[in-house]
């Protein structure tokens, strides 16, 4: 929206905003463009000298070549300066785990101003002369075509997105056509899915990261994707991890503050130096603000946002468990839990499903969940809805349902 751009435009100021003409219309409304605004490459190619002077891509190590904006699901982006040190690292990781070669290549259709898009696979392969395919949107039938036809031998999406791949798709074909790596990130992968893509022939295994680090920063081996399904595995080669409980180390499967450290972290924040200095220990270690817990075997598992867990009865609620609960009862497509105030246990669950066929029994839902979940984890209340609202990189935007669960 032109509100958000504005925004985005006063705390970058790029010295040229390049507007094709998709955009054009919205790029002529903000102030910004008044001054800075081209519509082509070539345009830009025919503009005076000193308008088009571009420093060198990663000449320095520390040098940040890019500032990503972070999706703002809490409140406003921030952006993440992100050094060539940064992406060299994160190419380097991902290359050598999931060993990709110049002959892999992978269809992009998550947005190239978000993380996902430009570092999971896009610059890795890029990195290794492999290819790239870009698609402006997701169309899975349209996806699903250029997989067949183009030979894509990775593929990087969210839940949704390998969802709805696998409703309209022939999964063993996707395996035969030379598919050996489905990486998915920015939510919690239902177990049920993983199981449907390993059945086809298909490694469905999930990442962590996220702008600031990375973003791939743990990796499951293939030979274990399947027997710790729902962890996110261990850390990458050149990359330290570590859970924090009250300024201490965290005990096997305790969870706590996730902490990250190594070549694969960012600069820091453009222009907001105090949420900087927040985010790093003095020492080296970013705090990403996820809750995660290590097992005795040094396996990852993600328990959801620290700012999202809350305390029902006295009891930690993890909200990023209870959705994958919910996700593996048969029927549930997906789901969001959100916390809401309850005068006996000052917070509850309250958990917004979208089902595969239609409305379900609310009670049926929680009865099956008895099964999976302590009494306490369990939402108090469950509402179907047709779909989540989620933001341009896919994920769920909490706030505008927990503004809808507190006002039911």
């Amino acid at each position: 929206a032109p509100r958000e751009l504005d925004a985005v435009l006063a705390l970058s100021g790029p010295g040229v905003l390049l507007a094709d003409e998709t955009f054009h219309g919205v790029a002529c409304s903000l102030d910004y463009s008044q001054r800075h605004l081209v519509h082509s490459l070539e345009q830009l190619l025919e503009a005076p000298e000193d308008a088009r002077q571009f420093t060198g891509m990663g000449a320095q190590a520390e040098e940040p070549v890019v500032a990503l904006f972070t999706s703002g699901t809490t409140g406003l982006p921030k952006a993440a300066l992100l050094p060539a040190r940064q992406l060299f690292f994160n190419a380097v990781h991902t290359q050598t785990v999931f060993e990709l070669t110049r002959s892999d290549s992978t269809l992009v259709y998550t947005p190239l101003f978000h993380t996902g898009g430009l570092n999971v696979l896009a610059m890795p392969l890029f990195h290794c002369g492999g290819t790239v395919h870009i698609h402006r949107e997701f169309k899975p039938q349209r996806v699903l075509e250029a997989i067949l036809e183009s030979g894509i031998s990775t593929i990087f999406g969210v839940p949704t997105t390998f969802e709805m791949i696998a409703s309209q798709a022939d999964l063993p074909r996707l395996a035969r056509a030379g598919v050996h790596l489905c990486l998915c990130g920015g939510a919690p992968l239902p177990l049920s899915l993983i199981h449907r893509y390993r059945d086809a022939g298909l490694l469905l295994t999930q990442g962590f990261g996220m702008t600031e680090v990375g973003p791939n920063c743990f990796y499951l081996p293939s030979q274990d994707a399947l027997e710790r399904a729902g962890s996110v595995g261990r850390p990458m080669p050149y990359a330290e991890a570590e859970i924090r409980v009250n300024g201490r180390a965290a005990l096997p499967d305790e969870v706590g503050q996730l902490w990250l450290r190594g070549p694969h972290v960012f600069l820091g924040y453009l222009g907001n130096p105090e949420a900087t200095a927040e985010s790093f220990d003095g020492d080296g270690w970013f705090g990403t603000g996820d809750l995660a817990r290590r097992d005795a075997d040094g396996f990852f598992h993600v328990a959801g946002r620290q700012k999202e867990m809350f305390i029902s009865g006295g009891e930690n609620v993890y909200p990023a468990e209870v959705e994958v609960a919910l996700a593996n009862i048969p029927g549930v497509k997906e789901a969001c839990v959100v916390p809401v105030p309850d005068p006996r246990w000052g917070e509850v669950g309250f958990a917004f499903v979208v089902t595969r066929f239609g409305e379900e029994d609310p009670e049926s839902v929680r009865t099956q969940l008895r099964e999976l979940l302590a009494p306490y984890k369990i939402p108090k209340k469950v509402r179907f809805v047709a779909e989540l609202p989620r933001n341009s990189s896919g994920k769920v935007v909490k706030k505008t349902l927990q503004e809808e669960a507190i006002h039911v």
